[in-house]
């Protein structure tokens, strides 16, 4: 009891620095509460470490030291496997996936359970592939609603998601699995969910599950200005309520048809047409400075900036290239509330960003030199400025931004991840004002070679069919 107390103890008092020894005693714990102590509190000082990569580095070696092994029994083992699995990690995840395709089916049944409480969204692959390969009932069952759990949960764009559930649907193996799927999508708000589910609602046994998710899809959120709309969603919500057996949610849709706009939403327009420079400027002043300028000045000043931005800026077979000199490039048309998509690409050292209505910028980099990683609204000061996760992919390959810009706020997802959540971007140019209301995207120019391609943006309305929250 008292050597329990003291483990317990530990997860507030002690340091990293113990754990090496509490990795010891992970083996030898004499009772199932004292296992269970130790699990937490290893857990809790290895979630310390800043490095996600380094935390469960102790526990690894301790694992593979010939001393534990000898004579281990699933006493000892299980919890080091449960540890790992609330610590994260690659080495982790590649240790744990290892030992699901061990011969000792008490090793891999332990590896597989570790697998379906891992805390880390990066594990859905692994989970997806046990769950589609386990032979056994339950290692299936376990990842595969891990899987979903994961996916509902996962710091991730609704794109994304959606990919996510279409992948473990092939995976179910039976009506209540697929029902399972069904009834988690009503969480992806996107048109093409509706597209999703369409199929399914002439499925007998799955079109309640259908319905529902449908409507889900469509009606705002509670105290959100965010339901689908148009004339098609119209449609589909109408065939949802004849087929839910929710008297309630069918009372919802019926009050929401009575105020769905019927236009359609606005689709995604290319900015960049992969051929010309056409829908292209050369960057001129700062937003201060031109709007102290008369017309005839702007023009003169902007006919000198183009001249110099085609000396630098070149389409090469379809990709948007950047030789390093120069200034940055600009939207013709200025934006209000969008929707962005672009791809891009930089070299060793590279130093670019993304200005939103003329304003600094969605922070692009190489994580070499700048290890926050890209995607963070760097020069805020008062609202957060750095990324939520480090999502970049390695120097010379393609990165992928989703921007959405609400109002005075932004959301940022980096190659899927969510980086930046509903932040308010400052002012750079006059921190004694907010954001403009409008103003121009900017490629951002900085000493190093870019490219960028797919670069598309569709508007963002006031009512409903919002992908942000306005909390102007």
């Amino acid at each position: 009891m008292v050597r329990t107390a003291a483990i317990r103890a530990l997860k507030n008092l002690g340091s990293v620095e113990d754990l090496p020894l509490l990795a010891g005693y992970v083996f030898t714990a004499a009772s199932a509460e004292e296992r269970e102590a130790l699990k937490q509190t290893v857990t809790a000082l290895a979630n310390r470490v800043p490095e996600i990569e380094k935390r469960a580095g102790f526990l690894l070696q301790a694992l593979s030291n010939p001393q534990f092994q000898t004579g281990m029994s699933a006493v000892s083992r299980d919890p080091a496997f449960e540890i790992l699995a609330g610590i994260g990690g690659k080495k982790a995840l590649a240790f744990i996936f290892d030992k699901t395709k061990s011969r000792d089916p008490l090793v891999r049944s332990a590896a597989v359970r570790s697998l379906a409480k891992w805390v880390d969204f990066r594990a859905a692959p692994e989970l997806l592939a046990v769950c589609k390969a386990s032979a056994t009932g339950e290692h299936q069952r376990l990842t595969f609603e891990s899987y979903v759990n994961l996916t509902i949960a996962a710091p991730l764009s609704p794109q994304k998601k959606l990919r996510m559930f279409k992948d473990v649907m092939t995976a179910a193996r039976d009506v209540e699995q697929e029902k399972f799927v069904l009834s988690n999508l009503g969480y992806v708000k996107l048109y093409e969910t509706l597209d999703f589910l369409e199929p399914y609602l002439g499925n007998a046994e799955l079109q309640a599950a259908a319905a529902d998710a449908a409507a889900y899809v469509i009606l705002p959120q509670t105290g959100e200005n965010d339901g689908l709309y148009g004339t098609r969603t119209a449609q589909k919500l109408k065939k949802a309520i004849g087929l839910t057996g929710d008297e309630y949610l069918k009372e919802q849709c019926v009050q929401y048809l009575k105020t769905m706009p019927l236009k359609e939403p606005p689709a995604f327009v290319a900015l960049f047409n992969g051929r010309d420079l056409n829908s292209w400027k050369g960057l001129m002043s700062d937003p201060p400075t031109r709007a102290r300028l008369d017309a005839k000045a702007l023009a003169k000043l902007q006919r000198k900036a183009d001249k110099k931005m085609r000396r630098h800026w070149k389409v090469k077979k379809g990709v948007l290239c950047f030789d390093g000199k120069g200034h940055s490039l600009c939207t013709k048309k200025d934006y209000k509330d969008f929707e962005m998509s672009v791809e891009w690409k930089i070299g060793k050292h590279g130093d670019s960003g993304i200005y939103l209505r003329g304003s600094p910028q969605v922070q692009i980099w190489d994580i070499a030199q700048w290890p926050e990683g890209s995607g963070g609204l760097y020069n805020n000061k008062k609202h957060t400025g750095k990324p939520l996760f480090v999502a970049d992919n390695p120097i010379g390959q393609w990165n992928h931004f989703r921007i959405l810009m609400k109002g005075r706020r932004v959301t940022v997802y980096l190659n899927d991840i969510l980086v930046v959540d509903d932040v308010v971007m400052e002012n750079y140019w006059e921190r004694d004002k907010t954001i403009y209301p409008a103003g121009q995207i900017e490629l951002q120019a900085h000493n190093s070679r870019l490219n960028f391609r797919n670069i598309y943006i569709r508007p963002l309305s006031t009512g409903p069919g919002s992908k942000t929250k306005n909390k102007n």
